[in-house]
């Protein structure tokens, strides 16, 4: 199937760099005015002025002409000087963005060459420069473009990536790096567009291979590791569009978030309104080897089948929409904690946003009820389960304020949504704040309690946190804020387990203050904390952590320096033990011979030891990395580069005795190739 979607694609393509073979050439309109003034109305000037003095021009857009119609997917821009200026001093802008880094300038012009694709539309350049007598001038032109004479847009823009490592030098224990390694990407996107109609395909196309074994889900040789193909209708307000391959779901809380699956999703959108359907796979897969047909099936038992609609009112201030997803889950996936028996169930959810008094007061409100069998293999059969949301919150300058209240019950489940929904739980959070020109104030505060339907088999857990965090500004140099944060815990209705009933509670104090120094490319941040944990339950089990954090960083081009330090110790009450665990970072970037060589060298080091002697380890990795890149002895689009690697790990365990290192140097080639037609 994946050779049919590859040539059509293909035959596309070939349709489509037809119709463009004469897209170098430009279509170019213009318009002159003329200005004529008749003797009788010359005389009427009280002091004649010689008008044919009148300042020149000082900008001239020779390519595309001002107000002209280019088919060019990247037309040249070029800009002449008709004064002497300082090329030192020209700034070049095309929609908003800076180019001129990327411009060859020179006193007589400046000459620009778009590296990626132009959209097709309206497009606005802006000139900058200061003249040789030191007067600022400045220019706006407008020009349009198009990518074809048929169509209004068409490209495949890729990127072709490859990078061979091979190991030169290594030490003599069991290597847990390969010796070698040939690592090949090839990244496309392509888009064609013609009135109405588009069409789009992008995908990443990869070839592995290592001497050593690769952890699942690579495996070695190639494969397409992801691919969506999108076909779209746009007319007025009517939007259709299809999307086939790796989506992404974004419908509510409680149904669908953030659901990254292989399936199928069809949009239908008029003026306010839209209409969602999708059907994706409930396991998460890489790549199309082994993992079945590329066309979605149509069966809940290990896919999401689901539908969605909404609305948009009074200027998009109120949103109204519905959800509904039904389907199973099998195995675990690619890097996704998954079931281990069948489950399946479907659940509804409603939301409603308004934001009525522009941004003041805006509230979320949203329901969801769930209908789930955690195993299909019982004779339990499905639970139902609700969960409620309702939250306000705005901003009246300069204070800001949220309130949220939030229920879910003790058995709901959702198929889609991947952050993660934990169940059984009641939260009632607040936050409110101010700010102001150098001063920042904000309290926030939770109330948490689970066990709803209070199970005689488990306790009711219920907890309070308040935060006051504190930022001030006033020295531009010197910024600086504090925090504290109070939180207790307890626990209730107990199970009497043959007539002990363990209790737990804790409270908890923490205070902490952060304070940062910046002067040009030198800027340290220190950071400092003390929390004391008091156990008010069976086990008292008192504690105190400090914290100690120092990060200085150096950056100016070409160099970037970057540090960290960090020391915590954590002093068990109980034991009288105390266990101190250190942490260092480095991380330094530099480029030198107008960027050809490039010199990185990054390193880690950890180490944890206690008053008693009963843990003492550290251990120190490093790496380093000199390249050179060789495009200026290279023609063409082709961009070589070598470099040497270096890798260094080193473990000790002293109660142990025990000890690991490992060394390696790998020359690594690499080529990056981009490539549009």
């Amino acid at each position: 199937m994946i050779n049919t979607v590859i040539i059509a694609v293909t035959v596309v393509l070939l349709v489509s760099t037809g119709a463009l073979a004469d897209s170098s050439k430009e279509t170019t309109s213009s318009q002159t005015n003329a200005i004529s003034t008749s003797p009788k109305e010359s005389r009427t000037f009280v002091q004649p002025q010689d008008n044919s003095r009148q300042e020149p021009e000082p900008f001239l857009l020779v390519t595309p002409q001002e107000n002209s119609v280019t088919i060019n997917r990247r037309p040249e821009i070029r800009i002449d000087f008709t004064v002497p200026v300082d090329p030192d001093t020209v700034l070049l802008m095309i929609d908003g963005s800076d180019v001129s880094q990327l411009a060859i300038i020179s006193a007589q012009e400046v000459v620009f060459r778009p590296f990626m694709v132009l959209p097709p539309g309206s497009h606005t350049v802006q000139i900058f420069v200061r003249g040789d007598n030191g007067a600022e001038l400045s220019k706006s032109f407008s020009f349009y473009s198009r990518h074809g004479e048929i169509f209004q847009e068409a490209y495949s823009s890729n990127d072709l990536t490859a990078v061979y490592e091979a190991a030169v030098v290594r030490s003599h224990n069991k290597p847990t790096t390969p010796s070698n390694k040939v690592d090949a990407n090839l990244r496309s996107e392509t888009k064609i567009k013609s009135k109405e109609f588009s069409f789009g395909f992008n995908t990443n196309v990869r070839y592995l291979d290592q001497s050593l074994p690769l952890m699942s889900p690579l495996r070695k040789g190639a494969d397409v590791v992801n691919y969506q193909l999108n076909l779209g209708y746009a007319r007025d307000l009517t939007k259709v569009q299809a999307s086939l391959g790796d989506v992404v779901i974004n419908e509510t809380t409680y149904t669908a978030m953030n659901l990254a699956r292989r399936g199928v999703l069809l949009d239908f959108v008029y003026d306010a309104a839209y209409v969602r359907l999708f059907n994706v796979r409930s396991d998460q897969v890489m790549g199309l080897r082994d993992t079945g047909s590329i066309l979605p099936q149509f069966s809940t038992d290990n896919n999401i089948l689901g539908v969605a609609g909404g609305i948009k009112l009074f200027n998009n201030r109120v949103e109204a929409k519905v959800s509904y997803l039904s389907g199973g889950e099998t195995a675990a996936g690619f890097n996704v904690a998954g079931p281990t028996t069948e489950k399946k169930g479907n659940v509804t959810g409603v939301q409603l946003n308004t934001d009525l008094f522009g941004n003041r007061m805006r509230t979320e409100l949203e329901g969801g009820w769930s209908a789930y069998n955690p195993d299909t293999a019982d004779v339990v059969g499905s639970t139902n389960s609700q969960a409620y949301r309702a939250k306000i919150g705005g901003f009246l300058e300069p204070a800001s304020y949220e309130l949220q209240y939030e229920r879910v019950g003790s058995n709901f489940v959702t198929l889609g949504n991947q952050n993660g929904i934990i169940k059984d739980r009641e939260t009632i959070t607040a936050r409110s704040g101010i700010t102001m020109s150098t001063h920042s104030l904000t309290l926030s505060g939770m109330k948490q309690y689970d066990n709803l339907d209070l199970d005689p088999l488990k306790p009711r857990n219920t907890t309070y946190q308040g935060t006051l965090d504190y930022n001030c500004l006033s020295i531009q140099k010197f910024p600086f804020g504090v925090n504290y944060t109070k939180a207790t815990s307890n626990s209730s209705h107990e199970p009497d387990s043959g007539g002990i009933i363990t209790t737990t509670g804790m409270q908890t104090d923490t205070i902490g203050g952060r304070i940062a120094y910046s002067n040009g490319p030198l800027n340290i941040s220190a950071m400092s904390s003390y929390s004391q944990q008091n156990d008010t339950g069976t086990a008292l089990n008192n504690s105190t952590i400090t914290t100690y954090s120092l990060s200085p960083s150096y950056s100016v081009q070409g160099l970037n320096v970057m540090t960290n330090f960090q020391l915590m110790q954590n002093n068990d009450h109980l034991t009288d033990v105390r266990t101190d665990t250190f942490t260092s970072s480095m991380d330094v970037r530099s480029l030198w011979l107008k960027n050809r060589l490039s010199i990185d060298v990054g390193s880690s080091y950890s180490q944890a030891t206690n008053t008693i002697n009963t843990t003492d380890s550290w251990n120190l990795t490093a790496n380093s990395r000199i390249g050179y890149a060789l495009s200026p002895f290279w023609e063409g689009s082709l961009k070589p580069s070598i470099a040497l690697r270096g890798t260094y790990s080193h473990t000790t365990d002293r109660l142990n005795a025990t000890t690991h290192n490992d060394a390696a140097i790998f020359l690594v080639l690499a080529t990056a190739t981009p490539f549009i037609f």
